[in-house]
């Protein structure tokens, strides 16, 4: 990192307090609206000497507030509040330390150390430390006062709020800084970026574009997971920014996907699992990894075939089962007919119980020679009508009962044990 700025980032890592607090001291003069520099100054002081610079990080703080507010930074508004908190405690201001946390987790919850220092705060209180809170959410300044404030000019906030903020009657300390010559802003991505997306069906490719500034490649950190998109990177403030997108409206091929920086933006471009139209790039439900889709067991009842309706007392017929073992009966060849035909007068599936009547004998004939579908719609319409009917229908039969059809005069009725 070059210049007042990154020099000071290096010794604040370096823990390098002093030379830091001149370095960003240099940095605010060239630009005295850089909401970050501010925040890293006021890190220094409270690193270097709570006791001593305790004041001076509370204005730094206060000024970083100022500036994040005036360009609609929550996240940056939340960590600004933090330190606030931070140079209040050292001030023993300790409800007013817990106002600032409290506006600090409603802009920026994830902010590292913030539920160690809202207990922090809580001890102090609870042991009645501290006294009755004062503090105002505004610190009462303008972005032009903070430009005045670096420039050397005298700076007096609203009177209500300084009495407030301050708890005294001393005036805001003024900057020692030479006068600035220019002014710029950092820029830091907004929390949810504006993005696009537009689809190709030959290659069965959809493309997200985020539109995302100065994103820096030698920083930056992407993830392309089946479900879901993430991307962050450091900003000069010390924080993280981040964004992700999940999960996806569908499942992606993480290995076949990729990601181009550009810019203003960052495309990624994502190979589909599967074909189709993508409405929208954000979904509503979770994408299982591939690797943990497995297929769901075939259910019981599927293996071992449906029980079909049937009006026998004895219960349900297992017709697949009957089918089965009727198609398994070994052929019959010449040396065994003889033997066949003494088995057939104990088959109870197809023996002639009319003494050789012809009718009987035909249908016999025709049992035994069917396939196994022909000869379970027999058996079930046979059975299931109660004599009355007589199909080799499987694909018919299989749908219900076969319903009782007596011949034409007569009147079916139920047989009484």
């Amino acid at each position: 990192m070059s210049g007042p700025h990154g020099r000071g980032e290096k010794a604040l890592k370096a823990k390098d307090y002093a030379t830091a607090i001149k370095e960003f001291t240099a940095a605010i003069k060239v630009e005295p609206t850089a909401c970050s520099y501010y925040i890293s100054r006021c890190i220094a002081y409270i690193r270097d000497s709570p006791s001593k610079w305790a004041n001076v990080a509370l204005e730094d703080a206060d000024a970083a507030l100022v500036i994040a507010k005036a360009k609609g930074r929550r996240p940056l508004m939340g960590e600004a509040q933090f330190w606030r908190a931070k140079a209040l405690y050292h001030l023993t201001r300790y409800e007013d330390a817990k106002k600032c946390l409290a506006w600090a987790k409603e802009r920026n919850s994830g902010l590292s150390g913030l539920p160690s220092w809202e207990l922090m705060v809580q001890n102090k209180i609870d042991a009645g430390s501290g006294s009755e809170a004062t503090i105002l959410e505004d610190p009462g300044l303008s972005q032009d006062d903070i430009v005045r404030r670096a420039k050397g000019e005298d700076v007096v906030r609203d009177t209500k709020v300084a009495e407030e903020d301050r708890g005294d009657s001393a005036q805001p300390e003024q900057s020692t800084a030479p006068k600035a010559t220019t002014s710029t802003v950092e820029y830091v991505p907004p929390t949810v970026p504006k993005s696009q997306f537009f689809e190709d069906p030959k290659t069965n490719t959809i493309t997200i574009s985020l539109m995302i500034k100065g994103v820096p490649k030698d920083k930056v950190s992407v993830e392309i997971e089946r479900g879901a998109i993430s991307l962050s990177f450091p900003l000069s403030s010390g924080s993280e920014w981040q964004f992700a997108i999940d999960p996806l409206y569908a499942a992606v091929i993480p290995e076949e996907s990729k990601y181009e920086i550009r810019n203003t933006k960052v495309d990624f471009i994502l190979k589909k699992a599967v074909a189709g139209k993508w409405p929208d790039i954000k979904g509503t439900e979770a994408i299982a990894d591939a690797t943990e889709s497995k297929p769901k067991p075939i259910p019981q009842s599927i293996v071992q075939g449906p029980a079909y309706p049937t009006s026998s007392k004895s219960g349900p017929k297992d017709w697949d089962k009957l089918a089965r073992d009727l198609s398994t009966k070994p052929k019959v060849t010449d040396s065994t007919a003889d033997e066949e035909d003494k088995k057939e007068e104990d088959d109870p599936y197809i023996s002639d119980d009319e003494g050789g009547d012809p009718v009987n004998g035909f249908f016999k004939k025709l049992f035994k020679n069917a396939d196994p579908d022909t000869r379970r719609a027999m058996m079930k319409s046979y059975t299931e009508s109660n004599g009355t009917a007589l199909s080799t229908n499987w694909a018919e039969v299989k749908q219900g009962k076969v319903e009782t059809k007596p011949p034409d005069g007569m009147e079916a009725k139920e047989w009484d044990s």
